[in-house]
């Protein structure tokens, strides 16, 4: 859980990097004792996006050799495109990549497309006007969560849920739960959804 809060948005803050590097040699165990690969890397690269946001280029740059040995034999360069823009100025810079190879660019390019993914999830539309946190508020409530339930997802108090739910219901044009559960009631796994 700790590596997607980092990764998330606001995530590199000093304090959650530190907070990483101090967990990082836990989750490289645990990743090699499942014989995840794919999760080695992940957790390399994340290491060394806390390394760069410290100013510590050279720890990263070992970091950085270490995802790169595990990742280029079978090509998994998705973790690197992911986390491009804080990696890109010392990825070329690798002992690990080969000299003139393409695969440099072949991370730039699926990091663009990385990129164009992430904005246009982020600007699709939300249906009948909602906000971001009443569409939440919307799902939540549709999956037969209840209003204490939600308000402790969203980190609300359950009389805020209430005010929010009624805004729903006024620009949805309806009341009651079943309105909500016919609008937006698509997921059964609505609590890892929402964490």
């Amino acid at each position: 859980e700790y590596l997607l809060a980092l990764s998330a948005d606001g995530g590199d803050t000093e304090e959650n990097m530190k907070t990483w590097l101090g967990m990082s040699d836990g989750a490289l165990s645990l990743a090699r004792d499942f014989r995840s690969v794919p999760a080695e890397i992940y957790c390399n690269v994340i290491t060394v996006c806390a390394w760069l946001g410290l100013g510590r280029r050279e720890t990263a740059a070992a970091s950085l050799d270490s995802a790169l040995s595990l990742a280029l034999p079978d090509r998994l360069i998705m973790p690197f495109a992911e986390h491009y823009p804080a990696i890109a100025p010392i990825l070329a810079e690798s002992g690990q990549m080969p000299r003139g190879a393409a695969i440099t660019d072949e991370i730039g390019a699926l990091a663009k497309r990385v990129q164009s993914g992430r904005e246009a999830y982020e600007s699709a539309d939300i249906p009948f006007g909602l906000t971001e946190k009443e569409y939440k508020v919307a799902r939540m409530a549709a999956n037969r969560l209840h209003n204490r339930e939600i308000g402790d997802m969203l980190g609300l108090s359950e009389g805020t849920v209430k005010q929010y739910l009624n805004t729903i219901y006024h620009k949805i044009g309806s009341r009651g739960r079943a309105a909500l559960k016919n609008i937006f009631g698509k997921t059964d796994s609505i609590r890892r959804e929402f964490p």
